[in-house]
């Protein structure tokens, strides 16, 4: 039996694997520059940003290929697969080797590799896990992908990369993001396998009309970025990590809703007709 695929989206997606494969080759580098007898700190550094720019530009693929699937028509089970393995790629591995080796390299805490190992590990572990699962529990409707159920392997990448950019960008200053980086990972980790509910910003922004107040909030914050042009780290940092902790912090209202919502069901259900309700005690 032949397989027929969408060529285009399959495209975009390949185009994730490729910049998540960079960013891993990328890295690599950076040891050699951080190991040698006179180390270049300010190269090893640019190597990071580099890697994290690459998962950047991953999200990007990311972001278009299930868009452009859905759009043409062209989902298929196939599309899905190779989605989920290349973001194990990009998303999973990527990010887990960027902490392994800056951590075991620029941190006194984690001096021994086997503890930065330990927090890469589980990093990518739980990257696979969330990937699985949702896999398994989404389907290509648009009305499954308003929502996540735990922290998108994406955004968890995002965070580490964002650290990677904003290390270099910050190296006269501080050298703190190497040494928070195996404790984000252990974070993320446990976000992404949470049952925690994260909003799908592009699906709420763009898949329908909206008032006009969203047109506003939107144009502000474009502005607002643009503004902070010349410190695009703490932006994309601060994005990210709000985003990562957006989950958490509306856990008790989206727990409250969740229930009325389920309350409001059961009573529907627990009403039911007189005809209904005769059946029921004939039978029993």
């Amino acid at each position: 039996m032949r397989i027929r695929i969408g060529v285009l989206p399959s495209l975009v997606t390949l185009g994730n694997l490729v910049c998540g494969f960079g960013a891993i080759c990328v890295t690599a580098k950076a040891h050699i520059y951080w190991g040698a007898a006179e180390p270049n700190e300010l190269q090893g550094y640019r190597i990071f940003a580099i890697s994290g720019s690459l998962i950047l530009l991953a999200m990007v693929f990311d972001l278009l290929d299930g868009r452009i699937a859905r759009m043409a028509n062209l989902t298929s089970e196939f599309g899905a697969q190779l989605d989920s393995l290349c973001d194990m790629v990009t998303f999973g591995v990527a990010p887990a080797y960027i902490v392994f080796l800056e951590a075991s390299s620029r941190t006194e805490i984690f001096r021994h590799p086997r503890y930065a190992w330990v927090c890469a590990a589980l990093y990518a572990i739980c990257a696979a896990l969330r990937l699985a699962r949702f896999n398994v529990e989404t389907k290509p409707d648009e009305d499954s992908h308003l929502y996540f159920r735990g922290l998108p392997s994406p955004a968890a990448a995002g965070v580490i990369a964002s650290l990677a950019i904003f290390d270099w960008r910050t190296k006269e200053e501080a050298d703190w993001a190497a040494q928070v980086m195996p404790f984000a990972s252990i974070v993320l980790g446990m976000l992404m396998v949470s049952r925690l509910r994260y909003v799908h910003l592009i699906g709420l922004l763009f898949r329908e009309r909206k008032p006009f107040v969203y047109l506003a909030v939107l144009v502000f914050a474009v502005f607002t970025v643009i503004a902070f042009s010349q410190h695009f780290e703490y932006v994309l940092l601060v994005g990210f990590v709000g985003y990562a902790l957006s989950g958490p912090i509306s856990y008790p209202w989206t727990r409250a809703r969740l229930r009325r919502e389920a309350a409001e069901a059961a009573a529907e259900q627990a009403e039911p007709s007189s005809e209904s309700e005769e059946t029921d005690d004939s039978i029993f």
